[in-house]
Protein backbone atom coordinates (compact mmCIF):
# COMPACT_ATOMS: atom_id res chain seq x y z
CA UNK A 1 0.00 0.00 0.00
CA UNK A 2 1.44 3.35 -0.77
CA UNK A 3 2.51 5.66 1.71
CA UNK A 4 -0.43 8.21 0.89
CA UNK A 5 -3.05 5.06 1.10
CA UNK A 6 -1.92 4.40 4.59
CA UNK A 7 -2.45 7.61 5.22
CA UNK A 8 -5.85 8.60 3.84
CA UNK A 9 -6.81 4.44 5.53
CA UNK A 10 -5.78 5.65 8.89
CA UNK A 11 -7.83 9.08 8.81
CA UNK A 12 -10.66 7.34 6.88
CA UNK A 13 -10.78 4.42 10.76
CA UNK A 14 -10.48 7.24 13.16
CA UNK A 15 -13.08 9.01 11.20
CA UNK A 16 -15.64 6.04 10.99
CA UNK A 17 -15.09 5.12 14.37
CA UNK A 18 -15.22 7.88 16.17
CA UNK A 19 -18.26 9.21 14.17
CA UNK A 20 -20.46 5.86 13.38
CA UNK A 21 -19.47 4.19 16.29
CA UNK A 22 -19.01 6.68 18.99
CA UNK A 23 -15.49 4.49 19.61
CA UNK A 24 -12.01 7.48 19.92
CA UNK A 25 -9.09 4.91 18.28
CA UNK A 26 -5.98 5.69 17.86
CA UNK A 27 -3.33 3.96 15.39
CA UNK A 28 -0.90 2.79 16.52
CA UNK A 29 2.64 3.56 13.96
CA UNK A 30 4.71 0.31 15.43
CA UNK A 31 4.56 -2.69 13.35
CA UNK A 32 3.28 -5.91 15.40
CA UNK A 33 2.12 -9.52 13.92
CA UNK A 34 -1.03 -10.00 14.60
CA UNK A 35 -0.31 -12.97 17.42
CA UNK A 36 1.28 -10.16 19.34
CA UNK A 37 -1.12 -7.74 18.82
CA UNK A 38 -4.45 -10.15 20.12
CA UNK A 39 -4.35 -12.15 23.34
CA UNK A 40 -4.83 -15.50 21.96
CA UNK A 41 -7.53 -16.11 24.23
CA UNK A 42 -9.50 -13.27 22.37
CA UNK A 43 -12.61 -14.14 20.09
CA UNK A 44 -12.39 -11.99 16.74
CA UNK A 45 -14.62 -10.85 14.36
CA UNK A 46 -13.22 -10.69 10.79
CA UNK A 47 -14.32 -8.85 7.67
CA UNK A 48 -13.06 -8.68 3.98
CA UNK A 49 -13.84 -7.00 1.04
CA UNK A 50 -12.35 -7.11 -2.71
CA UNK A 51 -11.27 -3.93 -4.41
CA UNK A 52 -10.66 -4.08 -8.22
CA UNK A 53 -10.66 -1.85 -11.10
CA UNK A 54 -8.28 -0.84 -13.83
CA UNK A 55 -5.02 -2.82 -13.20
CA UNK A 56 -5.51 -3.34 -9.71
CA UNK A 57 -7.46 -5.49 -7.48
CA UNK A 58 -6.74 -6.44 -3.80
CA UNK A 59 -8.96 -6.43 -0.15
CA UNK A 60 -8.94 -4.96 2.31
CA UNK A 61 -10.02 -6.43 5.70
CA UNK A 62 -10.96 -5.60 9.64
CA UNK A 63 -10.32 -7.06 12.56
CA UNK A 64 -12.31 -6.63 16.15
CA UNK A 65 -12.11 -8.42 19.43
CA UNK A 66 -15.97 -9.66 20.34
CA UNK A 67 -16.54 -7.53 23.16
CA UNK A 68 -15.40 -4.15 21.21
CA UNK A 69 -17.93 -5.71 18.51
CA UNK A 70 -20.64 -5.67 21.33
CA UNK A 71 -20.14 -1.90 21.84
CA UNK A 72 -19.74 -1.00 18.23
CA UNK A 73 -23.35 -2.61 17.71
CA UNK A 74 -25.28 -1.20 20.76
CA UNK A 75 -23.64 2.22 19.69
CA UNK A 76 -24.58 2.23 15.66
CA UNK A 77 -27.97 0.82 16.73
CA UNK A 78 -28.64 2.59 19.27
CA UNK A 79 -29.41 -0.09 21.96
CA UNK A 80 -28.37 -2.09 24.94
CA UNK A 81 -25.60 -4.52 24.44
CA UNK A 82 -27.66 -7.06 25.87
CA UNK A 83 -30.02 -7.16 22.96
CA UNK A 84 -27.33 -7.86 20.75
CA UNK A 85 -27.21 -10.77 18.26
CA UNK A 86 -24.62 -12.12 16.92
CA UNK A 87 -26.07 -11.79 13.40
CA UNK A 88 -26.12 -8.04 14.44
CA UNK A 89 -22.44 -8.21 15.36
CA UNK A 90 -21.29 -9.51 12.01
CA UNK A 91 -23.07 -7.06 10.51
CA UNK A 92 -21.97 -4.74 12.18
CA UNK A 93 -18.44 -5.39 10.90
CA UNK A 94 -18.90 -5.76 7.55
CA UNK A 95 -20.90 -2.10 7.81
CA UNK A 96 -17.65 -0.86 9.20
CA UNK A 97 -15.27 -2.12 6.85
CA UNK A 98 -17.79 -1.17 3.95
CA UNK A 99 -17.79 2.76 5.56
CA UNK A 100 -13.89 2.85 6.00
CA UNK A 101 -12.63 1.31 3.24
CA UNK A 102 -15.58 3.65 1.22
CA UNK A 103 -14.56 6.69 2.80
CA UNK A 104 -11.12 6.00 2.24
CA UNK A 105 -11.78 5.50 -1.50
CA UNK A 106 -13.36 8.63 -1.57
CA UNK A 107 -10.44 10.27 -0.61
CA UNK A 108 -7.76 8.34 -2.52
CA UNK A 109 -9.28 7.38 -6.08
CA UNK A 110 -10.84 10.66 -6.95
CA UNK A 111 -11.52 9.15 -10.34
CA UNK A 112 -13.40 6.04 -9.13
CA UNK A 113 -11.23 3.09 -10.64
CA UNK A 114 -11.86 1.44 -8.13
CA UNK A 115 -15.26 -0.83 -6.94
CA UNK A 116 -15.69 -2.48 -3.56
CA UNK A 117 -17.12 -5.37 -3.64
CA UNK A 118 -19.99 -6.84 -1.01
CA UNK A 119 -18.22 -7.40 2.67
CA UNK A 120 -17.81 -10.86 3.55
CA UNK A 121 -17.17 -12.61 7.56
CA UNK A 122 -14.26 -14.29 7.56
CA UNK A 123 -14.17 -18.04 9.23
CA UNK A 124 -13.86 -18.40 12.80
CA UNK A 125 -10.95 -20.52 11.93
CA UNK A 126 -9.29 -18.29 9.80
CA UNK A 127 -9.02 -15.97 13.05
CA UNK A 128 -7.93 -18.55 15.26
CA UNK A 129 -4.17 -17.53 16.68
CA UNK A 130 -1.78 -19.77 14.42
CA UNK A 131 -3.46 -18.27 11.45
CA UNK A 132 -3.65 -14.75 12.41
CA UNK A 133 -0.21 -13.96 10.78
CA UNK A 134 -1.79 -14.04 7.16
CA UNK A 135 -3.22 -10.51 8.31
CA UNK A 136 0.28 -9.06 8.48
CA UNK A 137 0.66 -7.87 5.14
CA UNK A 138 -0.40 -3.71 4.58
CA UNK A 139 -1.79 -3.86 8.51
CA UNK A 140 -2.64 -0.98 10.51
CA UNK A 141 -2.86 -1.57 14.54
CA UNK A 142 -5.65 0.60 16.03
CA UNK A 143 -6.24 1.17 19.65
CA UNK A 144 -9.61 1.79 21.27
CA UNK A 145 -9.70 2.87 25.10
CA UNK A 146 -9.77 -0.38 26.68
CA UNK A 147 -9.02 -2.66 23.77
CA UNK A 148 -7.47 -3.39 20.38
CA UNK A 149 -7.94 -3.91 16.81
CA UNK A 150 -6.48 -4.09 13.09
CA UNK A 151 -7.17 -3.73 9.64
CA UNK A 152 -5.52 -3.38 6.52
CA UNK A 153 -5.94 -3.37 2.82
CA UNK A 154 -3.25 -5.29 0.83
CA UNK A 155 -3.25 -3.85 -3.40
CA UNK A 156 -1.56 -5.58 -6.39
CA UNK A 157 -1.55 -5.58 -9.63
CA UNK A 158 -4.11 -7.37 -11.51
CA UNK A 159 -1.69 -8.63 -14.21
CA UNK A 160 0.70 -10.70 -11.70
CA UNK A 161 -0.17 -14.47 -11.33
Amino acid sequence: MSGEMMKVMHQAISDVMNKMFFLPVQVNAKEFSMREWFSTELRLFGATVSLTGGTLKGSSYLLIPAGVVKEMTANFLGVAEKEINVQQEGDTVKEALNMVTGNMLSQFDKKGLLRIGIPQLIGESDLSAGKLDQFNKGAIFIETEHSRMAAGIVMNSADKR
